[in-house]
């Protein structure tokens, strides 16, 4: 190495400190997004920022964001900004982001889980059971979705459905300790 490569080292490395400081990378998340906002708004600059929000409690900041972010169309921003209305105490319009979520890919399993949850909540059963089950045509390999079935069957007081469920769900799963401990939480009401 010759000297002037010496020399330029310390220069580079304070010019990439300048550079991500600059970027505001070192603030967090929020300031990172927030100052890089002014160079292209993309809509998962959106996203992105609007999760940060959430993530922190920022539920009134991210509302602006998470509406730019769904304007996209795409089904995590619809997704997202259906979760901060469900933390918003807005139930109608988490469902209504839910469903476009899902309307615009239809195999948007996370919308389908949170539909499912939602549902459950508010104890309508059969559209529970109906989001349950979409989740089980998506993915009929996957025994948590096999056990949410189950799941909406036993608090909807289909024992013997629920029973049949479970027992799949046991012939599924890895884990059978994992498995008996989640059927019995949920037997038990947890």
């Amino acid at each position: 190495m010759t000297k002037l490569q010496y020399l330029m080292i310390p220069l580079v490395v304070w010019y990439g400190y300048l550079a991500v400081g600059q970027m505001k990378v070192w603030a967090g998340p929020v300031e990172f997004y927030s100052y890089n906002m002014k160079y292209g708004q993309s809509w998962g600059m959106y996203q992105n920022l609007c999760y940060e929000q959430i993530k922190l409690g920022r539920y009134g900041e991210a509302v602006g964001n998470c509406k730019k972010a769904a304007e996209s169309g795409e089904p995590v921003a619809y997704n997202t900004l259906g979760v901060l209305w469900e933390r918003l105490g807005s139930v109608s319009d988490a469902e209504g982001e839910y469903k476009l979520a899902v309307k615009a890919y239809p195999k948007f399993y996370p919308a389908w889980k949170n539909l499912v949850s939602m549902y459950v909540k508010q104890k309508r059963w059969d559209e529970a059971l109906a989001a349950a089950e979409r989740l089980v045509e998506i993915d009929p390999s996957s025994w948590e979705y096999r056990l949410m079935v189950g799941k909406v069957y036993w608090l909807q007081g289909n024992k013997m459905e629920a029973e049949n469920n479970f027992e799949m769900v046991g012939k599924m799963a890895g884990d059978k300790s994992e498995v008996d401990q989640v059927i019995e939480e949920v037997k038990n009401n947890r």
